[in-house]
């Protein structure tokens, strides 16, 4: 079917995790601690929005949370948040509803397990190997095969996931100290 409404929870109370995570000459907060992994997800999956509406709470230098709206040419709006100051018990969900079914993965960013619904109630459950080895895998066979632009994770990906960041932080006034400020 066709997809109707994407969301990525990237809600985690990770601010302890590491001094790095609230410190501002670190590039520390949300957006670029945890953020960054759904909107370059999202990137993948529907390239380039028309543009991007960013919500989000900046305090102490750095931002703690943000709700980011990628808006498409046909209308579509996916949606993803970011926080590292929340227990919420649905962090880490992708929920993907489309037309005939709803496919969710919780800890979308190392699961191996998800569960697709369709909307007549019958399920389906996937199982793969979700750990980071996945990733480092495909890094050396592109390496070994002679490849100096990865297929998976090309520059123009990379980019595009990057100016939607700094537009993010644009709009809710997010400067690092060692930046120049930011213009439009």
């Amino acid at each position: 079917g066709e997809i109707t409404k994407i969301n990525l929870n990237g809600r985690f109370n990770s601010w302890n995790y590491a001094p790095r995570v609230t410190d501002p000459a670190e590039a520390g907060g949300a957006l670029l601690d945890i953020g960054v992994y759904s909107v370059e997800y999202l990137y993948h999956l529907f390239g380039k929005p028309e543009s991007v509406q960013c919500r989000g709470k900046v305090e102490k230098g750095i931002d703690w949370e943000e709700e980011i709206d990628l808006i498409y040419p046909d209308g579509a709006v996916h949606h993803t948040s970011a926080s590292i100051r929340t227990d919420d018990p649905e962090g880490g969900t992708f929920t993907v509803k489309g037309s005939k079914a709803t496919l969710k993965l919780e800890h979308y960013h190392y699961t191996d397990y998800a569960k697709l619904v369709r909307n007549d109630g019958t399920c389906d459950e996937i199982h793969q190997n979700g750990d980071y080895l996945n990733e480092f895998d495909l890094v050396a066979e592109e390496i070994r095969n002679g490849a100096v632009i990865s297929r998976y994770a090309p520059p123009d990906i990379t980019i595009g996931t990057m100016r939607i960041l700094d537009e993010c932080r644009r709009q809710i006034g997010l400067r690092y100290p060692f930046e120049s400020p930011l213009t439009k």
